[in-house]
């Protein structure tokens, strides 16, 4: 299992790290608690609640109805799938996989469109990217700006190119029971998912939070150690980027790669849900690469 070859070194190292250097794992854990406190979980659990709701009291339905024709001869997915394409582009990591494997679950869509949204769903929000991102790290909203469509185009290409090489099959309406809850009941539920989501996506971030320090510890250029901390936990990585024009493109890949902590939160909800990693790992790098290409272009341009 490759999640297994991933986990098991750093099992091996954090045990270790523990050891002989408990001060920088102690510091890193902290800074994640600030990042996840102050950054992550005021953008992300009120999408993750209000996501749970719009799935659960059936209120896209009429949308996905109207959206079908659109969504299977653009992308090859049924059109329950639209609410999981807006999750992944307008709420961030790792809300797309969330939304897609739950409505998997629900039977509201096929495995064969699970598997092809979480290919290109699954990105960054566009506050973190252009305010956090354009603004915090570049001092300019308009790069932000141009980070953030770069990704967007370059997750929507991917999804078009992967429907045109896939095995061609006819995407089938699925069969569901509507079950017209109560309101209330609708948003207990949905409340206490997002809270049990909420408490992997935490846990995951303070884990790999905690082994950013290490990192810094080792003898790599400043610009090496910040792309390996951008790899293994993508908000502490692109936020110690320097404010240079030609790394630009770099945070692009970076952002919307997600790192390898975004990554193991996403393989969670894809292993509950027999779902493949390597299909969702590998869109990841796809995006990566042609969000690099397009912020290059579009920094060419300006010029």
């Amino acid at each position: 299992m490759l999640i297994q070859a991933i986990f098991n070194p750093l099992l091996l190292v954090c045990c270790l790290a523990l050891y002989l250097f408990p001060a920088l794992l102690s510091a890193g854990t902290t800074t994640g608690f600030t990042l996840l406190v102050n950054r992550v979980l005021p953008a992300i659990f009120p999408f993750m609640v209000v996501t749970k709701i719009l799935q659960k009291g059936e209120y896209t339905t009429g949308i996905s109805q109207k959206t079908a024709p659109f969504t299977s001869r653009v992308f090859g997915i049924d059109g329950g799938g639209i609410l999981a394409i807006f999750a992944g582009f307008l709420a961030g990591f790792p809300l797309g996989v969330v939304t897609a494997c739950s409505l998997y679950k629900q039977g509201k869509i096929s495995k064969r469109t699970c598997e092809k949204l979480i290919f290109f769903c699954s990105n960054p929000s566009p506050a973190f990217v252009i305010s956090g991102v354009g603004l915090g790290v570049f001092n300019s909203t308009q790069i932000g700006i141009i980070i953030y469509t770069s990704i967007l185009l370059s997750a929507l290409l991917a999804g078009v190119i992967q429907n045109l090489f896939a095995c061609k099959e006819k995407t089938t309406k699925m069969e569901t029971t509507h079950m017209h809850l109560p309101f209330s009941n609708v948003l207990v539920d949905s409340v206490k998912e997002s809270v049990v989501s909420m408490a992997l996506v935490g846990g995951f971030l303070l884990f790999f939070s905690s082994l950013s320090p290490l990192i810094d510890a080792l003898p790599f250029s400043p610009l090496t150690t910040t792309i390996l901390t951008g790899l293994l936990e993508v908000t502490s990585g692109v936020f110690s980027l320097p404010n240079q024009v030609n790394l630009i493109p770099l945070s692009a890949f970076l952002c919307s790669f997600g790192g390898l902590c975004v990554c193991t939160q996403s393989a969670v909800f894809l292993t509950d849900s027999k779902v493949s990693f390597y299909r969702y790992l590998s869109g990841r790098f796809i995006i990566g690469i042609f969000s690099f290409a397009f912020t290059t272009f579009f920094m060419l341009v300006q010029r």
